[in-house]
Formats: structure tokens, C-alpha cells, sequence
């Protein structure tokens, strides 16, 4: 149960940020996908989250009945956590979101990936069309995680288990395992450019509208912002048009307050 509201919000968005909107909280439902993990290897598998704050998220979905706690049998006797039926019901959410954020400009595909997010980049981004008809066992050992996929009918069915009897066995070491806070820092400042030039280049695309248009309050007078350079229209500052405006202003103002049998 949620005890404290962000929003008072009756839509269904409203109460989904309400479950796993804050940070981190839906990396964690993702790296909880294909199985359940352990505190530690959820801790690996988020670069940069710490200790109390993954500790607060899985209380607080824990509380909301996403996700639930087991202790493994013996010989392994340790604690996992793991999502509930009702979590796993996400996946869609997750593959659409992901999908829709991958068009953004800002999106920097050479960034690493946890194994878990490379499994469910797969089942998001496969293609029904181009693979209908094919049908593969494909394992995959990724530093310490292995998986075992299924591809047939159009459908990409992920585990993780050893792969016995596999196709193809792809092997790899997680770029995240040997990235560095200087290279993190280093990839968050290139990101931050990357935005920064993409808002740029879409503000200029504004300023260089043809024609600004700016209307006084009292919607007696209008007046047509817009010059000729070189035989190309170049819009007038905002500054100007300010100015303008605050100059329109002052003169309607000032016919308002003047009485007509006061003048000479």
C-alpha cells in the first residue's frame, strides 16, 4: 500500500509513478525480469545506486506487493528477491517505454548494459516479421550470469540457466563490470552535451520562425514583428518585442485614464 501520494490523481499513470517512479525503481523491476537476485547482485548490477537507496526501493515495492522476499533451501540458504506475479505483468510497460525513449535524440546507444537489460532489449526488439519461421536454443555467458533463450514462433523466451544443448553459446564480459567513476562521470558529461546541443539547435529552430506576430493587451493594436535582411526574414528579439509591448501597454494605459473633456 502506498502510504504517501505524490499525486492526487485518480488516472492510472498517476498511480504508476506512485509504485515505481521514483529513481532506480524501475532498473530494479528490470534487472528482477528473468529471476530472482540477490542483494548484492542487484547492488552490481545498478551502477551507482547505493546501499540505502536500493534498500528503501525494495521495501517500499516489497510494501506495494511488486516484489516479495525467499530464502533459497540449503545448500544455499541465502535471502533473494524476487517480483510477484502481479510485478512480472510490467514487462510490457517496461518494452514500450524503452522502446519510445530509444527515438530520443539525447539517447546514447554505446553506453553499457547490464546483462539483464541486454535480455530484455532482445525481447523488445525483436522483429515477428523477420524472424517468423526460425527456431533456435541460444545461450549466452555473460561474466558470472548465464542465460538460455528460445526463439520460435516469433517469441523470445529468456531464463536464466545454464545452456545445455544450445545452438550457439555467445560469451562475453559486461562493459559495466570494468567501468570506472572517471568514465561513468565521463559518459554522464558527454550525455549532458549531447542534450544541451540537441535544445540549442531546436531553440534556433524556433527563433528562425518567419514571422512573430505580437498583440497588446487591449487587442486594439497588432503589430507585425518581422524585418528583411539579405531577402530573408530574420525575427525580432524577444527583448524588443518586450519592449514593444511594454511600450503599447503604457500608451493604451494612459488613453484609458485621460478623460476626453480634460484636453485642450
Amino acid at each position: 500500500m502506498v502510504e504517501k501520494r505524490w499525486y492526487d490523481d485518480a488516472c492510472g499513470t498517476a498511480m504508476a509513478l506512485e509504485l515505481v517512479g521514483e529513481r532506480w525503481s524501475l532498473l530494479i523491476v528490470r534487472e528482477l525480469m528473468f529471476g530472482g537476485r540477490r542483494f548484492g547482485e542487484l547492488k552490481g548490477a545498478l551502477n551507482g545506486i547505493s546501499a540505502n537507496v536500493l534498500t528503501q526501493r525494495l521495501e517500499g515495492m516489497e510494501a506495494a506487493g511488486i516484489l516479495q522476499k525467499r530464502k533459497l533451501p540449503p545448500p544455499a540458504s541465502v535471502q533473494i528477491y524476487e517480483l510477484t506475479r502481479w510485478g512480472y505483468e510490467s514487462e510490457t510497460a517496461i518494452q514500450e517505454l524503452g522502446r519510445w525513449a530509444t527515438r530520443s535524440p539525447a539517447h546514447d546507444p554505446s553506453l553499457p548494459l547490464s546483462a539483464a537489460s541486454l535480455m530484455l532489449s532482445f525481447r523488445t526488439m525483436l522483429s515477428a516479421e523477420r524472424s517468423a519461421g526460425m527456431v533456435a536454443r541460444i545461450g549466452f555467458r555473460l561474466g558470472d550470469e548465464v542465460f538460455t533463450t528460445e526463439l520460435a514462433n516469433s517469441s523470445f523466451q529468456v531464463t536464466r540457466t545454464e545452456p545445455v544443448d544450445a545452438d550457439v553459446v555467445f560469451t562475453s564480459t559486461p562493459e559495466r563490470s570494468r567501468r570506472t567513476p572517471e568514465r561513468a562521470r565521463r559518459s554522464r558529461r558527454q550525455t549532458a552535451r549531447r542534450f544541451a546541443a540537441h535544445r540549442s539547435t531546436a531553440r534556433e529552430r524556433w527563433r528562425s520562425r518567419p514571422t512573430a506576430t505580437c498583440i497588446s493587451p487591449s487587442a486594439k493594436e497588432t503589430r507585425s514583428i518581422e524585418s528583411t535582411q539579405s531577402g530573408k526574414h530574420s525575427t525580432m528579439s524577444r527583448a524588443q518585442a518586450r519592449k514593444d509591448t511594454q511600450a503599447m501597454e503604457a500608451r493604451h494605459s494612459w488613453r484609458r485614464s485621460v478623460d476626453p473633456r480634460d484636453l485642450p
